[in-house]
């Protein structure tokens, strides 16, 4: 087995200086490792404005042709050999830079059985630059919703700590150093509702638990979750419950007196 191994050692070191050979005849130039890990720092980091500032440059297919090795006999084969390395190489960007696992491997898929479609060298290059649009774009997105997904949890943190408060919206988002009308339109897609209403409907929570458990007048209840009049406060909180405040309270201790007679359902 080691003469085996010895053998293989020396047949590849054999190629390699041949190569080596061949490739100082040739004036090639590779990529610097400082130039590939650039680009896939921008894929990891979803950069897509200096992605585009870089792949905008108009011989970017030249420039990526003629600065690979040769791994075959066929320039396009070679080219595919490169394209493949560089897809697999983004996807592992984008998987550091957020994107899961399986959404990189079945793009990885997607993108290398695009090339079995390929016919020139041109084609396949396009392929290449395209995969690394993609990958970019999923980083992206996956940040994007991370960042909305943590804002969003923070507004609703903010106002339920301002239950007993009142705020404006304007207040809120300087808080979480938003824009008051992108929060808002944000915020109404990520929980169907307005941030008002949202509001609204915690203090009603609230309220509930303040009925159930204490016997706090209902007048204070109102005035300490800032409703702006008792009135108001049982209009809405009837259209929350079905009922009014006093009426939903005599049900609670009614349901919680372990002596009181069942109700019939």
């Amino acid at each position: 087995m080691k003469t085996t191994n010895n053998a293989k050692i020396k047949f590849y070191s054999d190629r390699l200086q041949a190569y080596l050979l061949d490739y100082s005849d040739d004036g090639l130039q590779r990529h610097t490792m400082a130039e590939e890990e650039a680009i896939f720092k921008q894929i990891e980091n979803g950069d897509i404005s200096a992605l585009e500032d870089r792949l905008n440059t108009a011989d970017i297919n030249i420039e990526i042709y003629n600065r690979v090795g040769k791994m075959a006999d066929k320039p396009i084969k070679s080219i595919e050999y490169m394209t493949c390395i560089s897809i697999a190489l983004a996807s592992r960007a984008a998987v550091r830079g957020g994107v899961d696992l399986d959404t990189a491997y079945t793009l990885t898929d997607v993108f290398l059985r695009s090339l079995e479609k390929c016919h020139t060298i041109d084609e396949i290059l396009n392929i290449q630059i395209d995969a690394f649009y993609i990958f970019t774009e999923q980083v992206n997105q996956t940040k994007l919703r991370r960042s909305n997904y943590a804002y969003i949890e923070n507004a609703k943190a903010y106002i339920e700590n301002h239950l007993n408060r009142k705020f404006t919206l304007t207040e809120l988002a300087a808080d979480l150093g938003l824009n008051p009308s992108y929060l808002s339109r944000r915020f109404t897609k990520e929980e169907g509702i307005g941030i008002q209403e949202y509001a609204r409907k915690k203090r009603i929570e609230a309220a509930k638990n303040m009925l159930r458990f204490s016997d706090v007048p209902i007048r204070r209840i109102s005035s300490y979750l800032c409703f702006p009049s008792q009135s108001y406060f049982g209009d809405i909180f009837k259209k929350y419950t079905g009922m009014t405040p006093q009426a939903y309270r005599n049900w609670q201790h009614t349901e919680n007196d372990p002596f009181s007679t069942p109700r019939e359902l």
